[in-house]
């Protein structure tokens, strides 16, 4: 239960983070502008790859520098509301199903042009079908609440009794001045807004539906700015005579007129806003932003035909950022990076593609931005910090379990190897060495425990560095006083003969001055390899297992350590390991053994030393081997001369003294005739 939970906590945090950092985005100012994302690259995208037709129901006439230059008005003052009256009065004639002004005539004509505004006044009432926009203001501010109440301020008497209805002229931007809602309108508002107003008065049947009234509806823009067909007043006023508009063009259109100027200071106005399609190329600098004019004949057309954008509910909102956010966290931080970068991928794709056709194809939209650029790379961050975090872990624990066997040479090659932790064995060509600590029961009797331990340890940690790490040898494992070691394995060694045969001699003679506390005699260590096929891998059960190499080869080695007890020897190797290491160092053969557990006899030799360090020994060597040729001929007595001229060179040679009593074995009872020369031992 503890490894499930183990791996389980790592990824029930990635799901809670995930999940939680959605919800706060989708419900908090924090995310707004993950939201607005979501709502504005569906459009821009939408305009670049798949433009659709734009509705031909809305004309738009601007009041702009073109016509106030050619009717000789100025750009800054109220125009001559004349003009307004000849205009009028040709849509009039036309037929044009309504007018909408996004212009609020709050000032009367001057004095010597009164009769203007009368003109003006008359026209509206014989189209009949005139919408007129009205302004608002606040009666007053309250320090904790902000702005209170609102009185409306109509257009002139004149004007507003003939106008078939008066609107707002208000809109609704967000902070960053792109208007995507339309304005809310309820029962309670003094005036409606001037694109309901003018659906209205168009025949929509969206603009009677107190469902519609109700429902939180999102701007459908049918492209960037001057995408609905609009024109220069000059052209639509009647006589004309600059590119005019032919008679009838405005039958049954609904026709809003409205502000268009180009802004020259950064004092000016602005009835301009922003547009969502900030990703679309803009070649002219005047098409950044859109008129207010366009804005309300956008979301005329909207309610004309019926083609708002919906967003998902707060409901659904929330357990899709809850519900993603859980599954994201947790199945990312269980897959490896690769795994869970393509997951990542293919998740925002997925969400950023239905956001897109929702759009499209549905006129819905849902914040899909927040799981693509935030939910997403949040549990894709936890996941590669988690799962660094823990491979670094991992390679730390693997390092240290490595260092238990193998050289740091080793270590930091096969620290990039995980696979070298799992269960499994092959078999493997290697050099085994097994030493041990002559006498050390008896040298270690009456020591304190802790005592004992501490100079054991510090005889393995003199020894293993540098003698069989220094060799890159492979510990297998510490056998009370004894160590086991390979080469060949785990990494592969052509000359993994040698470096166990050196590695031997440095334990031989490293270790020779080691004494442990309150003892004169320094330790002496017995060594035995052997080269041979073994089992090498992890052996263990499932929770628990160990490197380990098994077989009868190893057990050979270790009985190869065990025979230097007999013949006083320090170092033993077989004749396959010395097959291999004959000439690159100095060697005696010292015959054939039939160990006990084993049916055949094996050839042994004692390692003796580097090459340069052969003169030393030359003279008993040659001794030692003329005294075994005889032994083996049964020739006893010349075989005894010889070993004895060698302790005569070498006082205390062990091998010599084991064949002298072997001798003396012999002569009081003879072999038989298929007698060999070979030791069968009967002990191990």
């Amino acid at each position: 239960m503890r490894l499930k939970w183990s791996k389980l906590w790592p990824a029930l945090i990635g799901a809670v983070i995930a999940s939680g950092l959605g919800v706060v985005l989708v419900n908090y100012p924090l995310g707004r502008g993950l939201v607005n994302l979501s709502y504005d690259v569906p459009l821009s995208l939408r305009q670049r790859y798949q433009p659709s037709p734009v509705p031909q129901d809305a004309v738009i006439i601007y009041i702009d520098d073109q016509s106030a230059g050619r009717l000789g008005q100025e750009v800054s003052r109220t125009w001559e509301r004349s003009l307004h009256a000849k205009l009028l009065n040709r849509l009039t004639a036309d037929g044009a199903r309504s007018v909408t002004y996004d212009i609020f005539f709050a000032d009367p004509s001057p004095p010597e042009k009164k009769n203007h505004d009368e003109e003006f006044a008359q026209a509206i009432k014989r189209n009949g079908r005139v919408v007129l926009g009205a302004n608002f203001s606040h009666l007053g501010y309250e320090k904790d609440a902000g702005a209170i109440g609102m009185q409306i301020m109509p257009p002139l008497d004149i004007f507003s009794e003939s106008a078939a209805n008066l609107a707002s002229v208000e809109t609704n931007p967000d902070n960053d001045l792109v208007i995507r809602r339309h304005l809310p309108f309820s029962k309670r508002d003094l005036v409606p807004p001037l694109a309901w107003a003018a659906a209205e008065l168009s025949g929509a049947s969206s603009a009677t539906s107190a469902v519609v009234r109700a429902t939180e509806r999102w701007i459908n823009y049918y492209g960037p700015p001057r995408s609905i067909p609009s024109f220069s007043f000059y052209r639509a006023v009647p006589d004309s005579q600059d590119q005019p508009l032919p008679q009838g063009f405005f039958k049954d259109k609904s026709v809003f007129i409205g502000g268009g100027f180009m802004t020259r200071l950064a004092s000016d106005r602005k009835d301009e806003f922003a547009t969502p399609f900030w990703l679309n190329r803009v070649e002219s600098t005047d098409l950044r932003f859109m008129a207010g004019v366009e804005m309300h004949a956008t979301v005329f057309l909207n309610l004309l035909r019926g083609e708002w954008l919906t967003r998902t509910s707060g409901g659904t909102e929330f357990w899709l950022m809850l519900g993603s956010g859980a599954v994201l966290g947790f199945s990312l931080t269980r897959l490896r990076p690769v795994l869970a970068s393509l997951l990542a991928v293919s998740a925002a794709a997925m969400f950023a593609i239905i956001g897109y056709v929702a759009v499209t194809r549905y006129l819905t939209w849902y914040p899909w931005a927040i799981p693509v650029l935030a939910i997403i790379p949040t549990a894709w961050g936890w996941s590669v910090f988690y799962n660094s975090v823990s491979l670094y872990v991992q390679k730390r624990v693997l390092e240290q379990s490595l260092s238990r066997y193998l050289s740091p040479k080793l270590v930091k090659i096969f620290a990039n190897r995980p696979e070298f932790l799992k269960t499994g064995a092959e078999k493997q060509l290697v050099t085994i060495l097994f030493s041990d600590i002559a006498n050390f029961t008896s040298l270690s009797e009456g020591m304190d425990g802790d005592q004992l331990a501490k100079s054991m340890n510090s005889y393995f940690d003199r020894a293993v560095p540098s003698c069989i790490f220094k060799t890159d040898g492979t510990v297998m494992k510490f056998i009370g006083d004894a160590i086991f070691a390979i080469w060949n394995a785990p990494e592969a060694q052509p000359d993994h003969h040698l470096r166990a045969c050196r590695a031997a001699l440095l334990l031989r003679d490293e270790m020779s001055d080691f004494k442990l506390p309150g003892s004169d005699t320094p330790l002496r260590t017995r060594i035995g390899l052997h080269t041979g096929i073994a089992n090498v891998g992890n052996f263990g059960s499932a929770d628990k297992f160990g490197y380990d190499a098994i077989g009868e080869n190893i057990n050979r080695a270790s009985r190869m350590e065990g025979l230097n007890k007999y013949l006083g020897t320090d170092v033993l190797i077989t004749g396959e390991t010395h097959q291999a290491i004959e000439g690159q160092l100095i060697s005696r053969h010292l015959g054939s053994f039939r160990l006990k557990g084993f049916e055949k006899a094996v050839e042994v030799f004692e390692l003796v030393s580097e090459p340069e360090k052969a003169a030393e020994s030359k003279a008993w060597r040659e001794s030692f081997a003329e005294g075994l040729k005889t032994f083996v001929k049964r020739e006893f007595t010349e075989a005894e001369t010889s070993f004895h001229r060698v302790l005569e060179l070498k006082p205390g040679d062990g091998p010599s003294s084991y064949y002298l009593e072997r001798i003396t074995e012999l002569k009081a009872s003879p072999p038989g005739p298929d007698w060999t020369g070979v030791i069968e031992l009967k002990e191990k």
